[in-house]
């Protein structure tokens, strides 16, 4: 499943995310009391920026590293 996030502007980015605490719970045998099961694996959010930087900067503020969040890659998204 891809999001896309941001406004149309010179450059799109393809944002790996997935959430560390669901991961533990999975591992564990139990649900977070939060975010889904999906959030174990990493999810493709599509961002719209400048720069690696700025989108990197969208993701953290939508997916907080506070709650569990971690970026596992950027990459920026082909034309076609």
């Amino acid at each position: 499943m891809m999001m896309r996030m941001g406004m149309a502007g010179p450059g799109r980015f393809v944002v790996n995310v997935y959430n560390r605490a669901v991961r533990e719970c999975l591992k564990n045998n139990r649900e977070h009391p939060e975010f889904g099961d999906r959030w174990a694996d990493p999810q493709k959010l599509v961002v719209d920026a400048d720069t690696e930087q700025t989108a990197a900067h969208q993701i953290e503020r939508r997916y907080p590293a506070s709650k569990g969040f971690v970026i596992s890659g950027i990459f920026r998204a082909s034309n076609s």
